[in-house]
């Protein structure tokens, strides 16, 4: 499988030399990698390294200089479409009265399409997306019923039904057990198998070495890349986690 220990295809990601700021303050410097397609990796550093500044970049949801090359082609910053980002603290209300799978066909709204009565095309992707994640029986359940991991399987089944290649997910197995974390990195893998590729942040270390083929550790530049289980030496954690 293509997120194991197989080198990847081709990149469907590229990035070449991006570095963000805020205002006098550099966030990224020159951080350059590439994630082929069916990868699942890890996006690992301390708080405060730029994790989450570097997902939103890759996203367009912030300002950034470099490039951003999806599938050999340049992105404009606001045209990423085929990314689908879910951020660390998404902006849902799950106390608000809505259904799992109205929560998922919001991610077809990039195809203008959705209104009063969804396109029959929209219904169907909703349906397979929520099958994808695991959730096809609870598509008419209130959000609000759901387990946190559920909710985050509505969010990337959200994700899915955009018809994004590539998923950015910031601390999606934060506050989880293992079991459930273990359950959501299974799910990455499936989604991998179907050609999605997949860059995740995590704090946690262990967690990284166990699940995953592939991390990229940054502090405000890019400092490991590789198996974790062989780039993470004492020397290059000291450098990750020192701020």
């Amino acid at each position: 499988m293509k997120h194991s220990s197989d080198p990847p295809s081709g990149p469907v990601l590229a990035v070449a030399h991006l570095s963000v700021s805020y205002e006098s303050t550099r966030a990224l410097d020159d951080i350059s990698f590439e994630i082929g397609e069916g990868e699942v990796v890890a996006l690992i550093g301390a708080n405060g390294a730029g994790k989450s500044s570097l997902l939103k970049a890759l996203a367009g949801q912030i300002r950034h200089t470099g490039d951003v090359v999806i599938g050999g082609q340049h992105c404009h910053h606001l045209d990423r479409q085929v990314i689908g980002y879910i951020p660390q603290a998404p902006s849902v209300n799950y106390s608000f009265p809505i259904r799992v799978r109205d929560v998922v066909l919001g991610g077809r709204r990039r195809f203008g399409r959705v209104g009063l009565r969804p396109d029959p095309t929209d219904v169907v992707a909703v349906e397979s997306c929520l099958g994808q994640v695991g959730l096809a029986d609870l598509a008419d359940r209130p959000l609000s019923k759901l387990s946190g991991g559920q909710q985050q399987r509505v969010l990337l089944a959200r994700a899915l039904a955009q018809e994004a290649s590539i998923l950015l997910l910031d601390e999606a197995a934060a506050g989880v057990d293992e079991r459930r974390a273990d359950a959501l990195i299974d799910t990455f893998d499936i989604l991998a198998d179907r050609g999605k590729s997949v860059l995740i942040s995590s704090h946690n270390l262990a967690f990284v070495k166990r699940r995953f083929a592939r991390c990229i550790g940054i502090n405000t530049t890019l400092l490991v890349d590789g198996n974790p289980r062989e780039v993470l030496d004492t020397d290059a954690l000291t450098n990750l986690l020192s701020k």
